[in-house]
């Protein structure tokens, strides 16, 4: 029996699954219709390269889903219980935005675009700026749908999000020349629109591969397709209100199978295979988020040794706790941490670099940059075949 969802079945039972993950077999199944057209997903079926199916049948995407939803309720869980979760999450955007540039990114590539960052210094690389821009994109992204939700998803916000993502690089951010002369003229781009915002009746995972499906198949841009096609995921989840979870490392990792997903997605229509694959690098993008986020815990307790010496309410100590997820610290962050005068920070930062938990990256005097030690390690170190 072909399995077709046919209400809005995520945003009503995640914060029970997370209660009772083995419940969501059941809630899945309750929430399918094998008699409901799946042509509503879209209102008009006319595209430029790939057919939208009138009925999409999920019955081998069950088990890819429980995955999904049963990882990041965990990941969700975790993160809210950490004192360092949303600098973690920070952290991940910048290693993520990588792939974005260099899809074969490592540590020192995560350090070099941080100290960037931190030292207000313009990205020299080609590759340090794409992710840069990525970044400045994912943060616009993320800001715009925070501040205004869902409605928020648009082509406007798409081709802005594009314009940053090609910011400095010499490359085209018009629409391609064989397209259409605006976004708003091609049927396919305004029914991802109405995709985007009305928020159809499919779970959220899968509306998520459903739109990267799309963004990569239209190619709206002249470039930048595919990098925006990947600063959707998070951007779709946090607009809901959910935690925001980074794919770029996870897709690129695995880049070919991606490629091979898709051309069968091309030529063959054959959505459920497509969704499988993206729901099963969703699970593997949590399952590593999670593991980076353990691995930070094991860090913080054993730094608690590292700080015996110190009072516990001296600045040190609290600075200690709050760099926990940061992988690079200037003083003048530290003093927007503690909201301390300069001289205070630089007196904290002065005793853990004393305690080996910070180590100068340069001799630069002036707006000097320090690693975070072991918290770069723990970023970097997890898994992403």
């Amino acid at each position: 029996m072909a399995i077709v969802l046919n209400i809005h079945w995520l945003e009503a039972t995640i914060v029970s699954i997370m209660d009772d993950p083995a419940s969501l077999s059941r809630r899945f199944t309750e929430a399918c219709d094998d008699t409901v057209p799946a042509g509503n997903l879209l209102e008009s079926s006319t595209t430029v390269r790939l057919d939208l199916p009138h009925r999409l049948a999920l019955s081998d995407a069950l088990l890819p889903l429980e995955g999904t939803v049963d990882a990041f309720c965990r990941l969700q869980t975790r993160v809210r219980a950490a004192s360092f979760g949303d600098r973690l999450i920070r952290a991940e955007s910048r290693f993520d935005a990588l792939a974005l540039g260099t899809p074969a990114s490592s540590a020192d590539d995560l350090l070099r675009l941080l100290v960037l960052e931190a030292s207000e210094e313009q990205p020299g690389p080609r590759a340090m700026r794409q992710a840069a821009n990525a970044v400045e994109a994912l943060e616009h992204g993320l800001l715009t749908v925070h501040e205004n939700g869902a409605s928020a998803l648009t082509l406007g916000l798409l081709r802005d999000m594009h314009d940053r993502l090609c910011a400095g690089l010499d490359e085209p951010v018009a629409l391609d020349e064989t397209r259409q002369s605006t976004l708003v003229a091609d049927p396919m781009l305004r029914d991802l629109e109405r995709f985007l915002a009305c928020s159809p009746a499919l779970p959220l995972p899968v509306r998520v591969a459903i739109v990267v499906a799309l963004v990569e198949c239209a190619q709206p841009f002249g470039s930048g397709n595919r990098q925006l096609a990947w600063l959707l995921p998070p951007m779709m989840m946090a607009a809901e209100g959910r935690l925001p979870l980074f794919l770029g490392q996870t897709l690129a990792a695995v880049l070919a199978d991606y490629e091979t997903a898709l051309d069968a997605l091309r030529v063959r229509h054959d959505w459920e295979a497509w969704i499988c694959f993206f729901l099963n690098r969703m699970t593997h993008a949590a399952e590593v988020a999670i593991d980076r986020l353990e691995r930070l815990v094991s860090l913080q307790q054993a730094r608690e040794l590292e700080l015996l010496p110190l009072r516990s309410d001296s600045t040190a100590r609290r600075l200690a706790e709050l760099v926990l997820g940061v992988p690079v610290l200037t003083v003048g962050t530290a003093q927007a941490m503690l909201g301390v005068s300069f001289q205070t920070a630089n007196a904290a930062v002065a005793t853990l670099q004393k305690l080996g938990i910070v180590t100068p990256y340069s001799s630069n005097r002036r707006n000097r940059v320090f690693i975070v030690e072991g918290t770069l390690a723990m970023l970097a170190g997890a898994g992403q075949a």
